[in-house]
């Protein structure tokens, strides 16, 4: 166990020990509107062209809770301050099933684990050397948990369709596409 914990310390420091960059790191949030959540972004370098970081998006409608998607930026050009990039991610998520008022005393698990990865490109702008606005467009696949019932509960129509259906139109939405405004240090 010591040896793996000693791997996972030694590969995170190998990351994160950028040298030549224009900056140690930056933070961005931001807003969405669709379906309303709040994003709190960290970006940080690790060579010219390459950057990991993570995002936090905070849903407050529907299926709520943390979703959080660690990320890797491949840059168009040398110096990863701004420019065209394209990301790749990964994503876990731990929100509360969306269901009806009367069916809550039928449910079973009131929380919902969810999985995910993605694709998509942007462009980071830098203003003043330090304020960044950055703009965003990717697809995504996040799974769908079905919320699971006690035997009690009856009904005439398949709920869980239902749900399945408003969850890729609402938190599970295949299309990403944020703006963030932030510092970078």
């Amino acid at each position: 166990m010591s040896r793996i914990l000693l791997v996972i310390v030694i590969f995170i420091g190998f990351f994160f020990s950028a040298n030549a960059q224009h900056f140690n790191g930056s933070v961005t949030v931001g807003y969405g509107y669709l379906n309303e959540k709040v994003r709190l972004q960290y970006e940080h370098p690790l060579n010219n062209r390459l950057t990991i970081g993570g995002n936090v998006n905070y849903y407050l409608v529907n299926w709520k809770g943390p979703i959080f998607e660690p990320f890797f930026r491949f840059y168009n050009k040398s110096g990863n301050e701004d420019g065209f990039f394209g990301q790749v991610k990964v994503g876990y998520g731990n929100l509360t099933t969306a269901y009806a008022a009367n069916e809550e005393q039928y449910v079973i698990n009131k929380r919902m684990n969810t999985f995910g990865t993605g694709l998509g490109f942007g462009y980071k702008y830098l203003f003043d050397d330090r304020f960044v606005f950055e703009t965003y467009l990717g697809l995504r696949y996040y799974s769908y948990t079905p919320t699971q019932y006690n035997d009690a509960y009856y009904t005439y129509f398949d709920v869980e369709s239902i749900k399945s259906v408003f969850w890729f139109l609402t938190t599970g939405l295949p299309v990403e596409a944020n703006f963030k405004i932030g510092y970078q240090f």
